[in-house]
């Protein structure tokens, strides 16, 4: 395991950087056997059915629900969208909104505290949402143009949660994961294949999602190399910004 503890200042001058237009993810919506999930996907430059392209699978936050098909580009799109990585990066990238009233993970989830009081019962049943993600990934993997080896999911916040059930889930099929200020129960973490690519960040001033379920999935994969905790010092529940901030980030969730 690699601990990452950034500086604490962080320089707040920030250079402009050139994207694409949102409007380059285009809309679409997953439905087979009572399921659905709509979506929102990008393909890379020059993309063409004759070759096969990664697929990264990004999970938003709770506060991005809805039924727009929108909002979940509210946070993370940006950086899918920024000029110099698709012009270096041949990647699809597929982000999927959960509905107003669901969730990507089994858990009961406590809005009167702070930090979130989260009960992960394992005897919930999967969330609509998570059952139909996880066709959709199924779906996507038959496409002639998706390279099968190169599946990677990331997500923040509810869809860090999210990226720790689907692993469980789907244990083979993700060549590497990022977790931002996720939460997931030990029961769950058992379940995540112990040498599993996995990069986790969380702000140890999180007032929302429980810095200590970050601290706790660190100590389970002690011994896993391939793993790696970024954790920001004084930085409250919006760490994706930090995250996001992190120069290799795509870099290593595609370099695997």
């Amino acid at each position: 395991m690699k601990l990452l503890l950034p500086f604490l200042f962080v320089l707040t001058i920030s250079i402009p950087v050139k994207s694409a237009p949102i409007e380059l993810f285009q809309f679409a919506t997953f439905s087979h056997d009572q399921l659905a999930l709509d979506y929102r996907i990008l393909y890379p430059r020059n993309f063409t059915t004759d070759k096969e392209y990664p697929v990264v699978f990004f999970l938003h936050g709770a506060g991005e629900r809805g039924s727009d098909n929108k909002k979940q580009l509210t946070h993370g799109a940006n950086i899918f969208l920024n000029s110099k990585f698709r012009a270096s990066h041949q990647v699809i990238t597929i982000i999927p909104q959960v509905p107003k009233d669901d969730y990507w993970a089994a858990v009961k989830v406590d809005r009167t505290t702070r930090p979130l009081t989260l009960d992960f019962n394992q005897k919930l049943p999967k969330t609509h949402s998570m059952r139909a993600l996880i066709q959709l990934v199924e779906q996507v993997k038959q496409k002639n143009y998706v390279d099968n080896d190169k599946l990677y999911v990331m997500g923040l916040s509810m869809g860090g949660m999210g990226v720790y059930e689907i692993l469980t889930h789907l244990p083979t099929t993700f060549s590497s994961a990022i977790a931002i200020c996720g939460a997931a129960p030990d029961f769950r973490l058992k379940k995540i294949r112990k040498n599993m690519p996995l990069w986790i960040f969380h702000g140890d001033k999180d007032e929302i999602v429980d810095y200590a379920y970050s601290e706790s999935t660190a100590k389970h994969f002690n011994d896993n190399t391939e793993f790696k905790f970024t954790s920001y010092s004084g930085v409250y529940h919006n760490s994706w910004d930090n995250a996001f901030a992190e120069p290799k980030l795509l870099d290593w969730l595609l370099s695997y």
